[in-house]
């Protein structure tokens, strides 16, 4: 018999996992050693314009293209 279990979206934070953007910015942003320039400059950038980053991948996207 073969079972297949489909976790979706939200299942990790509707078990109280710290997995959601927020929890991610809080995290990132006080990373202090970095090491890598272009790693800082990203958590430096989403520490000093956090409410423009809500959606994540078209931040990101928007990042790497300028």
């Amino acid at each position: 018999m073969n079972i297949v279990y489909l976790i979706e979206n939200g299942f990790d934070v509707s078990n109280n996992l710290p997995t959601d953007y927020a929890s991610f910015y809080d995290y990132y942003c006080h990373i202090h050693d970095c090491k890598n320039s272009m790693v800082a400059e990203l958590r430096d950038t989403i520490y000093n314009d956090k409410n423009n980053w809500s959606d994540l991948e078209l931040a990101l996207g928007k990042y790497w293209n300028s």
